[in-house]
């Protein structure tokens, strides 16, 4: 089998190692110490430290809730338990010896050449190299994948979805030929790249199992017709995926699908139709001409007609759905609340995938027509090469200074390795910036007019160099546990140097990491990082670097719970003093179990779990709000969010737990809780007040028999609920 690969394929395996040669060489040229960020691009120099971070955490292995991994040392923005797979991923940048950033334009550059060639070989016959190579520049260099390659893996996962409709059209189509042992490696391949979307990016699922259902359907008589094998190969498949995600599953049974958004991303009809040339800030004579190209290579390409009708069919339907609310008739948006799972699906430029195939088999099929004919028609592919070729180095080289690129200090790199030999608890200083400010313009090896890319990591010692044991924030407070909740608060750093050091030796931080580089005059000029100093012992020096070993003279915390103190660590002890708390409001957060039973949420609500507004960050800092994971951003005009079983006649008590906030400039806008029974308003509950905490509603109900209880939404705006409402017998 290898022979007769190497035998038909050499000259496409020699342009592979080619481009791998090139890579090495281009490797040479660049600083080991140099970075380039991008967005929400993974980049650190140290991968491999964060996969020992990650396997050295006992939430991190069979983590209880892998959607929100409170605490997991994992600088990815998601923080889900297959982060270890992403960084897992990017740690072959070090065992190969390749720069971070070289390793992944290597690596998005190889997986789609090889997955496309894959495709065109077995869907759409013997390739032909030039027209083929062309084909794939502009499938891998397209303007607006430019701008996600450094976004997102976008990359990797159009590799791995080409593979994916691959194999399963290769399976579909020739079910009835296939042998048992062809049928058990192929669904195991199906399956190993099913689990690769669980493990990668969750969020392309949707659209692989609904890509899987209509495949499933235009095949439909051939798998009812070959029943016994449909059946081996379905459950190969899903039996593969479910035993490689055990940690995901178990999540999910126990919290549920938390991935619902409140709404989606629509698009103009630029980038519905053309994949986000308009928002990848194209130039108007490049989306012109690439207009007109497709256009021309969609009439001339040698597909039958009713190919390419179904082909146009398909491409307006999907130009449609992202255009989202933008287009007349809102396809995307009937589907966001009537379709399992879409709901889940908050960015449509997924679908662009699809639109990027067409154009791929399209300028494929006909500049392979031009290539094998006269002279005339070689001249013509000549000419339509160049330009698809021109077109996006051409955007590439306009927008050349979208990364940002600088050297970080070796000092940084020294500080590592000392921190990696302290296993104890540590913390960055400055332990955050404010929201709006990043990594590229908040220290003085930085860049302050950098602007092309908002860049997402903000401390170089979660992202850029991983250190054991390290307090971090950067992930938003919602993802954090009562201690970790507890550190971000009492650190803020409008508090007095002395109140924030002891805060952290009560809670067993032993270092904190004074970074001088940052500019602390211009983004904390308050703050007396000179007091911060002498609250400690000036252990290690490197460069603008101190390690500061604290004096640990603090005894442990008071047991505590409620409004978060600093001599009061967070308990859920019998004994545990009450701040600010009842003790119905402490049973209600610890043991709802205890008062009654709590209401189910509607599959198609429109809420995140999660606080989205920076303006509540900073309001629970200032408040120092203490909440549960099942705090949730439920949007308006809902009116079934919560809801009960049908109960038995008699008297109940429904609790419902709400982050009330200030009422100036009306945040949540016109929302309103809203309690239903039997078709009738019970009561209407505002979500501002005069002092912003969490209240607990109670409202008294009298019910018929086989009456439900409703808890919904009412108007424009959202609503902040911090538990999941529980009703009670009376």
């Amino acid at each position: 089998m290898l022979k007769k690969i190497i035998r038909e394929d050499k000259i496409f395996l020699f342009i592979v190692l080619t481009i791998i040669v090139f890579a090495y060489i281009a490797n040479l040229f660049v600083n080991n110490n140099t970075i380039i960020l991008g967005g929400e691009y993974i980049f650190s120099f140290d991968h491999a430290g964060h996969v020992r971070n990650i396997l050295h955490d006992p939430q991190s292995l069979l983590a209880k809730d892998t959607t929100n991994c409170f605490d997991c040392p994992d600088f990815y923005h998601y923080s889900r338990w297959y982060s270890l797979f992403k960084i897992g991923y990017h740690s072959l940048s070090q065992v190969l010896h390749l720069h971070p950033f070289i390793f992944l334009i290597l690596s998005m550059v190889l997986t789609q050449l090889i997955s496309l060639y894959i495709f065109s070989r077995i869907i759409l016959g013997k390739a032909s190299l030039v027209p083929f190579l062309v084909a794939s520049f502009v499938f891998i260099f397209y303007p607006y994948k430019y701008s996600l390659l450094i976004e997102t893996h976008d990359g990797l996962l159009y590799s791995n979805m080409i593979l994916y409709i691959t194999l399963l059209l290769w399976s579909f189509k020739n079910l009835d030929k296939l042998s048992t042992k062809k049928i058990l490696f192929s669904s195991l391949g199906v399956g190993l790249l099913l689990s690769f979307f669980l493990n990668a990016n969750i969020a392309f699922l949707p659209i692989v199992i609904y890509t899987s259902i209509i495949l499933a359907f235009i095949f439909r008589s051939k798998l009812l017709a070959n029943s016994r094998k449909s059946f081996i190969y379905v459950f190969i498949m899903v039996g593969v995926t479910a035993l490689i995600n055990i940690p995901l599953l178990n999540s999910l049974f126990q919290n549920g699908n938390s991935r619902h958004y409140e709404g989606y991303i629509s698009f103009n009809y630029i980038d519905s139709f053309l994949s986000g040339l308009s928002i990848a800030q194209t130039d108007i004579q490049i989306t012109i001409l690439l207009a007109m190209l497709l256009i021309l290579c969609f009439i001339y390409a040698p597909i039958k007609r009713t190919y390419k009708l179904w082909m146009l069919s398909a491409y307006v339907f999907i130009a449609i759905m992202i255009a989202g609310n933008n287009s007349p008739i809102n396809i995307y948006g009937w589907m966001f609340e009537h379709v399992p799972l879409i709901d889940s699906l908050r960015a449509t430029y997924r679908f662009m995938f699809f639109e990027l195939m067409i154009f791929f088999i399209i300028i494929y099929v006909t500049l392979r027509k031009l290539h094998d004919g006269n002279m005339v028609q070689l001249l013509l592919f000549g000419m339509m090469s160049a330009l698809f070729i021109y077109l996006p180095l051409q955007h590439i080289s306009t927008n050349k200074d979208y990364f940002f690129k600088t050297s970080l200090p070796e000092e940084y790199f020294d500080a590592q390795k000392y921190l990696n030999t302290k296993p104890e608890k540590k913390v960055y200083f400055p332990p955050r910036t404010p929201i709006f400010r990043s990594i590229a313009t908040d220290y003085t090896w930085g860049k302050s007019d950098y602007k092309a890319s908002i860049l997402l990591y903000k401390n170089p010692f979660t992202s850029l160099l991983p250190v054991t044991n390290l307090v971090q924030f950067e992930r938003y407070p919602y993802l954090l546990s009562p201690e970790y909740l507890e550190i971000n608060y009492l650190t803020d750093l409008r508090l007095s140097p002395a109140d924030i050091v002891r805060a952290l030796e009560l809670r067993q931080v032993k270092y904190i990491i004074l970074d001088k580089n940052y500019k602390w005059n211009e983004i904390y000029p308050e703050f007396e990082i000179d007091t911060l100093m002498e609250q400690g012992v000036a252990e290690k020096q490197f460069g603008n670097i101190t390690i500061l070993r604290l004096k640990g003279k603090s005894n442990k915390c008071k047991k505590g719970y409620g409004t978060i103190l600093l001599e009061y660590c967070t308990s859920y002890d019998k004994d545990t003093k009450l701040i600010n708390k009842t003790f119905q409001e402490f049973t209600l957060e610890t043991s709802p179990e205890k008062i009654g039973k709590k209401l189910s949420v509607r599959r198609n609500s429109i809420y995140t779990k999660s606080v989205l507004d920076p303006i509540l960050h900073r309001a629970f800092v200032d408040n120092r709000v203490l909440f549960s994971k099942e705090i949730m951003q439920v949007s308006g005009n809902q009116k079934e969010v919560f809801s009960t079983d049908k109960l038995k006649a008699g008297k109940y008590r429904l609790y419902i737990a709400l982050f009330k906030y200030s009422g100036d400039g009306k945040l949540m806008k016109d929302a309103k809780v809203v309690v239903y029974s039997a078709g009738e308003k019970v009561k209407e509950i505002s979500p501002y007040t005069t002092r912003p905490k969490i209240y607990w509603e109670s409202i008294d109900l009298e019910l018929r028999d086989g009456q439900k209880v409703y808890v919904g939404i009412e108007n424009e705006g959202y609503i902040i609920f911090s538990a999941i409402p529980i009703i009670k017998t009376l």
